[in-house]
């Protein structure tokens, strides 16, 4: 069991305390206000970082997390740096965050999408179908063999090798498991290119 506390920022100085165990995510405000997911229950996740602008620059920054249930309401975690205030602090302390939930739910919630994949299922992320064919985006196809994802600091791109222009990028703090999906997609392409090896 992890646990971490934070405050939103300076319109809220409210100490909260986000606690990640092996069977659950778990948001606590003051005494009485806790709000849970247990492991087999989460759905998705986002995380990401969005710049806060003033009048005409950035000012700080914003680190935002999103759990969502199959039913009920999602858990939001966020907390801010105004004026590179406590900038590294909240930094690590959103790493630290992320690295747990790997380590604890992540792993399994990718593994949970693409046991449904391989049984047949089509999984959307991002507006991108995913089935184990390969990829749709639109009215476009993509097999295995031609696809490539490339990783960025806030999203990722996934595109055709052979026709580049038919691509999707996936958002990690607006899509719903797009923080998960380039696991998805390259566990899929190995698999793709096994089985074509072993033909």
């Amino acid at each position: 069991m992890k646990e971490f506390e934070y405050i939103t920022g300076v319109f809220d100085l409210r100490k909260k305390k986000l606690i990640i165990t092996d069977g659950e995510i778990l948001m606590k405000v003051g005494k009485n206000n806790i709000q849970t997911i247990k492991k087999d229950d989460l759905e998705s996740v986002r995380y990401g970082v969005e710049f806060i602008k003033g009048l005409e620059l950035y000012i700080g920054r914003e680190y935002l997390f999103y759990f969502k249930p199959k039913q009920g309401k999602q858990i939001k975690v966020n907390f801010k740096s105004f004026y590179r205030y406590k900038l590294k602090e909240k930094h690590q302390l959103y790493n630290d965050i992320i690295n747990t939930l790997w380590d604890v739910h992540l792993y399994n919630l990718t593994d949970a999408i693409i046991n449904k994949v391989l049984s047949g299922e089509v999984v959307t992320i991002s507006g991108v179908s995913i089935s184990m064919s390969g990829i749709s985006i639109g009215k476009e196809i993509i097999n295995y063999k031609d696809l490539q994802i490339k990783y960025f600091y806030d999203y990722l791109a996934v595109s055709s090798v052979s026709k580049p222009d038919i691509c999707r990028l996936m958002y990690f703090s607006k899509d719903e498991n797009a923080v998960v999906a380039g696991d998805i997609l390259s566990y899929l392409i190995k698999k793709s290119n096994e089985e074509k090896s072993a033909q």
